[in-house]
């Protein structure tokens, strides 16, 4: 329990850092130098520049020109503190009824190494889901880090694999003879083809939404949502991979129909779908199971 709380601070850190990341890039600026007041442009102090816990300090406002800070901002720290501290939850076997992976849950190193993963994987979609609600723009930048990510993990993951089924059938003189057998080649095989079986489903929601986009003329669809649906579900395993998206179609539509509904919006009103595909990216990915096995 004692890593929960550096696990929040962690997260709001990791806030602080997508709120900088969603700034910059509309401002078409780098990443890099000292963070500066909004306002005044006068580079941050230290007690402002601590994530969520400086707006209190502050009492929500700058210390530079008095002026009122983003709550939004604060919003955003915090939550990815919740989200980072829920990841925690979950590789600390707090969690278990959503499935830990054996192969990890037994390796401390192997165990940090996918928690820093999926914080990263965090961080990129809450950029892309603020940007796109925000400017209605999907940030490439990001979506080309995110597959560039992905590809280096699912290479690293084959490793980790097999270091770790050697070692534990290394262990035991009936694994040894496991060995001489093609136990081992059968599993490694059967991780390519789970793998490979994901890209080609990653690839079908790909040219399904670039079929909306040519069938809708761009309107109904966005260039973006091309590309930042095949790389959630790859990040799924079959069949959430597919359900994710109807998830997200059914959300967007309750959604779609509430402003109709409850605003002024019209039918021609403009909704960023990107949002909606990480919603039910992660409605999947938690209760996904659940509700294959309720439609099973």
């Amino acid at each position: 329990m004692l890593y929960l709380l550096p696990a929040f601070i962690f997260g709001t850190a990791l806030g602080s850092f997508i709120n900088m990341a969603v700034y910059r890039l509309n401002k078409n600026q780098g990443f890099g130098g000292r963070s500066y007041c909004d306002y005044c442009k006068k580079t941050l102090s230290t007690t402002a520049l601590i994530p969520f816990f400086s707006y209190f300090l502050l009492k929500g406002k700058s210390n530079c020109c008095n002026k009122k800070l983003s709550k939004e901002c604060v919003f955003v720290e915090f939550m990815s503190g919740i989200f980072i501290f829920v990841i925690s939850l979950y590789f600390l076997g707090y969690l278990n009824s959503f499935g830990v992976v054996p192969f990890y849950s037994f390796n401390k190193s192997i165990l940090i190494g996918y928690f820093l993963f999926y914080s990263s994987i965090f961080v990129i979609l809450a950029t892309i889901f603020i940007y796109d609600l925000k400017f209605m723009v999907v940030p490439m930048f990001f979506v080309y880090w995110g597959y560039a990510l992905v590809a280096a993990f699912k290479i690293v993951e084959y490793f980790l694999y097999r270091t770790y089924l050697v070692n534990s059938l290394s262990s035991t003189t009936l694994g040894k003879y496991i060995l001489q057998t093609d136990y081992l080649n059968n599993r490694l095989n059967f991780f390519i083809q789970d793998n490979m079986w994901s890209l080609l489903v990653a690839s079908g929601i790909a040219l399904f939404f670039i079929f909306l986009v040519f069938i809708t003329k761009g309107k109904g669809m966005g260039v973006g949502d091309i590309f930042v649906a095949p790389l959630l579900s790859f990040l799924l395993p079959y069949p959430n991979a597919v359900l994710y998206v109807f998830l997200s179609f059914i959300i967007g539509g309750i959604f779609g129909s509430f402003l109709l509904l409850f605003t002024k919006a019209g039918r021609k009103t403009a909704v960023p779908f990107v949002p909606f595909l990480i919603i039910g990216y992660l409605f999947a990915l938690i209760f996904g199971d659940a509700i294959i096995s309720l439609l099973v």
